[in-house]
């Protein structure tokens, strides 16, 4: 799926999702009663589990407004029944409330459940079907499907469409029954065999969808010639098939055909008129060599689709005037050379062109001046060995989306690249070293939704578009300081990263190894001295990385605020503060890591006696990592109520006393370093300090007691006595042994603290 295509669609499915939901909740009451028990009788039948999709499914609310109901609007009778997707099992047994619904039901869509293999049997007495899906049907038989039991099915005098898709066995011969239908679906199935003529005889048939992905084995040979018969036939699809040979007259017959599908197979060439297609897929078969002339000649044709097969070269010339109506061209994965031939700039109508991972050889540039396409909105040609931008792309005013990424381009970004039309923008993996001037800047329209410059050689300033979502600075030569007004610019940003520069930041916030000097920033309030951020950021961050620079200072008040904030990464920097205890405040922290740094003082708030008085409220914390500082002063017992804690580092400090007691009750701790520091006493054992190696001790002289080798000289049995009474009087301490060792030092908790978020925790990849 292309990027660019994803974002707006997904705009488009959510605007499309409030919108039924709108008229959905508009729908008059129609429902009649009996109507309404008869549903809600059906799915206490069907229901193995409570099912969210059902949820608006209640007694004293109108059926018509349910999800998965449609009414007539003159009758009130529920003519649509959609339990795809749910929860539903068992058996439609001949006694089953849905049949009181025969006489109004057109439509019953049960795809993606669990019925049994009488399902169908059972439901061929709904005489009015129109539609039947029992696709991916998990309860379904496979191999029975074809079988005498399903051939009831062609008893179904109105049907007009079936879905039978997830088959593993050969074609139901029983589909050439039934007279009416008008489409059929077979998708994702694995048949194999000969090619079922008898849909041939089926002379209604508008639709035959046999795609069969990367499931099926397919059929052999050659699609046979008797299926121009379908006279009807508008929408073809053979995905998948394993047919070969050319594509012959056969298909050319089909006079009404429009839409054709011929992927994944072994096509080797066109033998076929075809010029009354608008839609024509051939891609992943075995077409080389020099694209057939023909394919741009249709006069209807709006899509055209020839990507991965082994196409060398655009044909020079063109017989005839080639298609004004072309609007989406994809080329990619072949090894097609330039140029471009001049006949494309007569493709007036073409919005969307995808060149990726070709063999242009430098230039990729039309072989025409000042070519101007209209409606031109995309080109994607990423991996094409190209060593310039493609200049023909400054006329195109309407452009949208670019990706020339993981190429040779070299020099300047040109000016003309910032045109205010566009949305995507992928330049990553090139050569590029700085922009042509005027730079672009505040007065310069950027309505950049995407923006991609990683791993090149850039030097310039970076471009920071005001409505941009992902931004990737990474791996370049950035050496300027980030805009004070950085956060005018990165207002909706969800992502934003310079990581990798000599640069001197939103889900995610990667400022890592740099060389960044200074304060560290604020999440609200100043950055440094100037440098401001709005409060959306407060608001929505909840991965913060400094790790690997050189800031120094304190760690600033305003970062408090970060309420959804869930790791803070400050490693290997020169901070020099006491103990940040106001992070009590983020109530989502998870992951806090502190470690190499300058903090000092005993671990406590200033105000305040007693050692760590507000870790109760790290109720979320699961990994702490404060060595290698300058912290002092007695280990807090109070750790005891971080109770989630899994990791917690302490080495190469200056603690002293011993180990509380009351750390055995951290039930999850797997991770323990306390190396390096003055302890003393006997090791608190117990809990997971029984699983604990040596080394998370080393390095203070007076410590004693499994699992060092030093005995200690105090009564043993007194102090396991007094683990005893603790352990009565607190039931959470008990011991457990599902965890282990799971790594050591700073580096590696820093390191399992960004996956812990990332991909078993709660943050924005879980």
């Amino acid at each position: 799926m292309r990027f660019f295509s994803i974002i707006f669609l997904s705009h488009v499915l959510i605007f499309s999702y409030f919108s039924s939901s709108s008229s959905h909740a508009a729908t008059p009451h129609l429902c009649q009663d009996d109507q309404n028990s008869v549903l809600l009788q059906f799915m206490n039948e069907s229901l193995s589990e409570p099912n969210p999709k059902l949820a608006s499914w209640k007694p004293d609310t109108d059926c018509c407004s349910w999800e998965g109901i449609t009414c007539g609007n003159a009758t009130g009778h529920a003519i649509t029944l959609d339990l795809s997707n749910g929860y539903l099992q068992g058996t439609i047994h001949s006694n089953s409330s849905l049949f009181k619904l025969q006489q109004c039901l057109t439509y019953l869509n049960l795809s993606n459940t669990r019925f049994s293999s009488q399902a169908p049997l059972q439901v061929s007495r709904l005489t009015k079907l129109v539609s039947l899906d029992l696709s991916f049907n998990m309860g379904l038989s496979y191999c029975s499907i074809s079988g005498p039991i399903h051939s009831s099915l062609s008893n179904l005098p109105s049907q007009k469409l079936i879905s039978l898709e997830t088959l593993s066995s050969e074609v139901p011969e029983f589909l050439v029954n039934m007279s009416s239908l008008v489409s059929i679906h077979l998708r994702d199935s694995e048949l194999h065999g000969e090619f079922p003529t008898n849909f041939f005889r089926l002379p209604t048939l508008q639709e035959i969808d046999v795609n069969l992905g990367i499931r099926g084995t397919g059929f052999h040979g050659k699609i046979p010639e008797s299926i121009g018969s379908l006279e009807l036939l508008i929408d073809l699809d053979l995905n998948g098939l394993n047919f070969s040979g050319p594509i012959r007259n056969s298909i050319g017959s089909l006079r009404k055909l429009q839409n054709l599908d011929l992927s994944s197979n072994h096509f080797k060439g066109i033998d076929s008129d075809l010029l009354r297609l608008t839609s024509l897929n051939l891609s992943d078969n075995s077409l080389d060599g020099v694209i057939n002339y023909s394919l741009f000649i249709f006069p209807l044709l709006k899509v055209l689709d020839l990507h991965e097969n082994r196409l060398q070269v655009l044909p020079p010339q063109l017989p005839y005037k080639p298609s004004p109506f072309l609007k989406e061209l994809d080329l990619s994965d072949n090894v097609l050379q330039g140029p471009i031939p001049r006949w494309i700039a007569q493709l007036t109508s073409l919005e969307v062109v995808y060149l990726s991972s070709n063999d242009f050889k430098g230039s990729m540039d039309l072989d025409i001046p000042n070519s101007t396409f209209p409606q031109f909105q995309t080109l994607v040609s990423h991996s094409c060995n190209m060593v310039e931008f493609p200049t023909f792309l400054q006329n195109f005013q309407n452009l949208i989306e670019l990706d020339v990424s993981n190429n040779r381009i070299k020099g300047h970004i040109p000016t003309w690249i910032w045109t205010r039309s566009l949305r995507f923008l992928n330049l990553s993996l090139n050569f590029l070293t700085g922009m042509d001037q005027p730079f672009p800047n505040a007065s310069t329209p950027l309505y950049l939704l995407f923006l991609d410059l990683h791993s090149n050689n850039i030097q310039d300033p970076p471009v920071f578009p005001q409505d941009a979502h992902f931004l990737d600075f990474s791996n370049n030569s950035f050496t300027l300081v980030i805009p004070a007004d950085i956060g005018s610019y990165l207002y909706n940003a969800a992502f934003f990263t310079v990581a990798g520069n000599n640069a001197i930041v939103l889900e995610v916030l990667d400022l890592s190894n740099n060389n960044l000097d200074g304060t560290i920033p604020s999440c609200l309030g100043n950055f440094s001295s100037s440098l401001t951020m709005p409060r959306v950021y407060a608001e929505s961050l909840t991965i913060l990385v400094f790790n690997g620079n050189q800031l120094e200072g304190k760690v600033p008040s305003s970062l408090y605020g970060c309420q959804k904030l869930e790791v803070l990464d400050l490693v290997n920097n020169q901070i020099n503060d006491i103990f940040p205890f106001r992070l009590e405040n983020l109530q989502q922290l998870q992951v806090l890591i502190l470690c190499s740094n300058r903090f000092y003082g005993q671990i406590k708030h200033p105000r305040m006696r007693n050692a760590f008085p507000m870790l109760h409220s790290f109720r979320s914390l699961h990994i702490l990592d404060l060595s290698s500082n300058n912290l002092d002063g007695p280990i807090p017992s109070s750790l005891e109520n971080v109770h989630e804690l899994e990791s917690l580092a302490l080495s190469n400090k200056k603690l002293s006393g011993e180990i509380p007691v009351q750390l055995t009750s951290l039930t999850f701790l797997s991770f323990l370093d306390l190396a390096g520091n003055n302890l003393e006493g006997a090791i608190t054992s117990g809990g997971q300090f029984n699983t604990f190696p040596p080394k998370s001790y080393e390095g203070n002289p007076m410590l004693c007691g499994f699992p060092l080798s030093r005995k200690c000289r105090v009564d043993e049995e007194a102090k396991a006595s007094a683990y005893e009474r603790l352990l009565d009087s607190d039931p959470r301490i008990e011991f457990d042994w599902r965890v282990a060792w799971i790594g050591y030092g700073c580096g590696v908790v820093a390191g399992l603290s960004i996956g812990y978020i990332l991909f078993w925790g709660n943050g924005i990849f879980a």
